[in-house]
């Protein structure tokens, strides 16, 4: 995990544990749709603007910084504290939001480094096409691909996204860390899986995949597929409908293969369906299995599903006894006496042994906390 995203978890944690504060004191900016507002903020020093939208509606919350510049945002509400931060290709944020009617938000700005630096943002509108007209602000789009995410104008009336189909195998120089993307517009309803094949024991390469609608708003994401660093995703795509796939490399200039598959297994001519399924979680005497594709008329799993090792104990009377092993799950330092081993015992005992074994959860939180924050500190 690098030193930004640390430091990122650190912020979002500090500017959600100070919500209420936040919202005390926020300063009397305040930030409207479609209006640029100049900003200067730092590390240490995080302008504070407040929105109480009239109606429900969804913004592209946006900063345009120059190149050495890294801002974030935190969005707040006495509901949701959400942290953005880049976008891709960028270390910009912009990134959709939805603002409900009525709700007071603060939207606090700085930047990973300790020097003030100015620079714009804006809630820019996130557009609802009618033919190449917006119909929330009344933009007309001028059908440009340059420089756009998708290689597709704003409308998506005109695209030079290269298309992919079923049955397609690619093969893609990655330019530096940029995304390789292509689009699928399905002829009928359709599941289907794409899967990379980039990983190998003497590269041990990386690449995560997304899924976009038409619109930009990811629908699927998958990273790494069991114990290999490549992508499988399986989704169902609706007939006609624009979808964009976003392969990103985690190694510059990578030659990235992957493949596009209907989500079948073919048997004797037969295609049978096939579905993806989650890592599923055992017990101390249960074996976890990580996800996989299964096809239900074989009763069989084409690819994933591998053992996992065993599960964790369960104590669900609050005992400190595993209610499946019987093994003791209490403090071993606590004298053997004060401790609650009898379910039948009385509710005092009961209630001891809930307060401890709350007590020991907190405690192991704690620990587990300071303990990831050493590895990288």
């Amino acid at each position: 995990m690098s030193t930004k995203k640390i430091l990122a978890f650190i912020l979002s944690l500090a500017m959600l544990l100070s919500l209420t504060s936040v919202a005390a004191i926020a300063a009397e900016n305040t930030i409207e749709p479609y209006t640029v507002i100049s900003v200067t903020a730092s590390q240490e020093n995080n302008p504070v603007f407040t929105f109480t939208p009239d109606e429900t509606k969804t913004y592209v919350v946006t900063s345009y910084a120059p190149d050495d510049v890294d801002p974030y945002c935190s969005i707040d509400s006495l509901n949701e504290s959400y942290f953005i931060d880049d976008s891709i290709d960028s270390t910009n944020f912009a990134e959709k939001y939805v603002f409900e009617a009525g709700v007071e938000y603060t939207l606090t700005i700085g930047t990973y480094s300790d020097e003030d630096a100015t620079f714009d943002i804006a809630l820019e509108c996130s557009h609802a096409w009618d033919d190449d007209t917006c119909t929330y602000c009344g933009t007309v789009c001028k059908h440009e691909t340059e420089g756009t995410r998708f290689l597709t104008c704003s409308c998506g009336a005109v695209s030079v996204t290269k298309e992919i189909k079923l049955g397609d195998t690619v093969i893609r120089q990655a330019e530096g860390f940029s995304s390789i993307v292509v689009k699928f517009i399905p002829d009928e309803d359709v599941a289907a899986i794409l899967y990379s094949d980039v990983f190998n024991d003497e590269g041990q390469y990386d690449v995560r995949a997304s899924i976009f609608d038409a619109a930009g708003n990811q629908l699927a994401e998958k990273d790494d597929f069991n114990d290999s660093y490549d992508f499988v995703i399986w989704y169902e795509f609706e007939a006609g409908e624009t979808y964009f796939f976003e392969i990103v490399s985690y190694y510059e200039d990578l030659l990235v293969e992957f493949s596009f598959v209907k989500a079948v297994h073919t048997v004797d001519d037969e295609e049978h369906p096939v579905i993806y399924t989650e890592h599923t979680d055992g017990t101390c005497q249960e074996m976890c299995y990580t996800e996989g594709i299964y096809c239900a008329d074989c009763d069989e799993y084409l690819a994933g599903h591998n053992e996992d090792g065993l599960g964790f104990c369960q104590d669900d009377d609050c005992d400190f006894y595993c209610d499946i092993c019987d093994e003791y799950l209490g403090d071993e330092d606590i004298d053997d006496d004060n401790d609650t081993t009898d379910d039948t015992e009385n509710g005092n005992e009961a209630e001891d042994g809930i307060i401890g074994q709350l007590r020991n959860i907190f405690n192991r939180i704690i620990a587990y906390f300071v303990k990831f924050l050493s590895l990288f500190l």
